[in-house]
């Protein structure tokens, strides 16, 4: 089972761009996991775990670029939930790319980003300070 789980892994690599911080951190999850797979959901199993390892860098990336904007997260800031619900929103066909492409814009544009600005209107209106 492991040689269909790597090609897919290494299959997804070439497709997003991410850093080697992320694929490393799925690769131990998924690999630490092998018993949990099967031929049938292996791919599945695999984005799922990909997916939960980009959020997780986003949500750092957002801890620290929230006080550069003047705002201060609480420690358990609803980051993922927020994320989860944009990716859902979105209807995005490839729940990965999109993510990739979510990461991507606040690395490069930081807060600039029209992602990290969708992100404190959603942070706001939880945390019942309204939009933006």
């Amino acid at each position: 089972m492991l040689n269909p789980i790597l090609e897919y892994l290494i299959l997804l690599s070439t497709l997003l761009v991410l850093p080697i911080s992320i694929w490393i951190i799925a690769s131990s999850r998924i690999f630490s996991r092998l018993l949990e797979f099967t031929p049938d959901t292996y791919q599945e199993r695999v984005r799922a775990i990909v997916e939960d390892a980009i959020v997780e860098r986003i949500c750092q990336l957002l801890n620290d670029l929230f006080p550069r904007y003047g705002l201060t997260p609480s420690r358990n800031a609803p980051f993922s939930t927020i994320v989860q619900n944009l990716l859902n929103e979105a209807g995005a066909p490839d729940r990965l790319a999109y993510l990739a492409n979510m990461y991507e814009s606040l690395v490069e544009q930081e807060t600039q980003s029209p992602v990290f600005h969708q992100i404190v209107q959603d942070f706001l209106t939880i945390m019942g300070g309204g939009g933006c």
